[in-house]
């Protein structure tokens, strides 16, 4: 017996979207045979398609036409839809497009203007609200579709889960690589973010490989998008040559790369957020910002370790964006290795 026909909208970064698939798992929980449809950026689209419990995935972006993406919505017949991000403030044309496309049930926030007009269930919960993750934020939209489906919305109160999963081809490709050159099981140190929260100093980055390296773990650095800049840096800076992850990887191989590493250290950013869900420890370093603590962006799972930065002299800083300068070098080189020998003696070699 086949279930509705669901469409589940995120247009925003990685880690964002890593934190909502849970609510995919909530939609296949609550209605068994109902059909999940991720709406997600290009650069993103290729994360749903890793969830086992999303059947198909379209791409859109903000800047991209309306008029391909109405033909998919009409050609899709949805029976509901739930947008997870507020965005943005003056106008949405994406919730335009589901109310043209005649969805019938469309759940979104109700925060702004435009949501009164073009969603037909609101969801009045705020990403701002000091302490809510942004993961239950996320599930409360899809408890609110739920309720509009006639459904139980009680798999909303279960631990959040996903169905992340590294293609077998990548994981046996990373495997190969990592025996021949004799990295067997890594220590992976990811290098900057997208500038959402701050980053841990280049320099003490480096420390931490070179401690490492004296105790004879091996360390593979990662730095997102290849960022020249932070390579160089790394290069100028550490003992011992650096090792990088390959150029031009895709997004299934760099999943391998994550569920294979021992541990991933990194900031507050997508990888560690796809580290933490493929099921590999992680030690994550925060920013002493209000919108941007654990509580709130922490990762999923209890393989997790997560720093915070020391506040300034005035305290907790209030918004993004406003930390003094070097506020991040308040997490010493012995606090993240402290925290990062604890995860390696808690799960030694676990890729289970």
């Amino acid at each position: 017996m086949s279930g509705p026909r669901l469409l589940v909208v995120r247009t925003d970064a990685l880690g964002d979207t890593v934190l909502s698939l849970p609510v995919a798992d909530d939609l296949k929980a609550a209605l068994p045979g109902c059909h999940v449809t991720w709406l997600a950026r290009p650069p993103v689209a290729p994360l749903p398609r890793l969830d086992a419990n999303v059947d198909a995935v379209l791409e859109w972006s903000d800047d991209s036409p309306l008029e391909p993406l109405l033909s998919q919505l009409e050609g899709g017949r949805f029976d509901a839809a739930v947008v997870l991000h507020p965005k943005p403030k003056r106008w949405s044309p994406l919730a335009s497009a589901l109310c043209r496309a005649r969805i019938p049930v469309r759940v979104g926030t109700g925060r702004r203007w435009w949501g009164l007009a073009l969603y037909t269930h609101r969801v009045w919960a705020t990403r701002h609200r000091a302490g809510l993750h942004e993961c239950r934020r996320a599930r409360e939209h899809g408890r609110v579709l739920l309720r509009a489906l006639g459904a139980d919305p009680g798999v909303c109160d279960r631990a959040p889960r996903t169905r992340l999963a590294a293609p077998g081809e990548a994981l046996a490709h990373v495997e190969d690589q990592l025996e021949r050159t004799g990295l067997g099981s890594p220590v992976l140190l990811h290098a900057g973010s997208n500038g959402s929260a701050g980053d841990w100093p280049l320099d003490h980055m480096a420390a931490l490989a070179d401690r490492l390296g004296d105790e004879g773990e091996k360390v593979v650095f990662c730095t997102g998008l290849r960022r020249a800049d932070l390579e160089e840096g790394l290069r100028r800076l550490c003992r011992r040559a650096p090792v990088f992850t390959p150029s031009d990887m895709s997004l299934d191989r760099f999943a391998a790369w994550l569920r294979l590493a021992r541990c991933v250290v990194t900031n507050s950013t997508g990888p560690l957020h796809l580290a933490a869900a493929l099921g590999t420890p992680t030690v994550g370093l925060f920013p002493n910002v209000k919108d941007c603590l654990p509580e709130q962006w922490g990762p999923l799972g209890d393989r997790s370790v997560n720093l915070v930065a020391p506040a300034p002299p005035g305290g907790m800083v209030k918004r993004r964006g406003t930390a003094p300068p070097g506020h991040m070098a308040g997490l010493t080189v012995d606090q993240v290795h402290s925290a990062l020998r604890g995860q390696l003696a808690r799960f030694p070699r676990d890729r289970s």
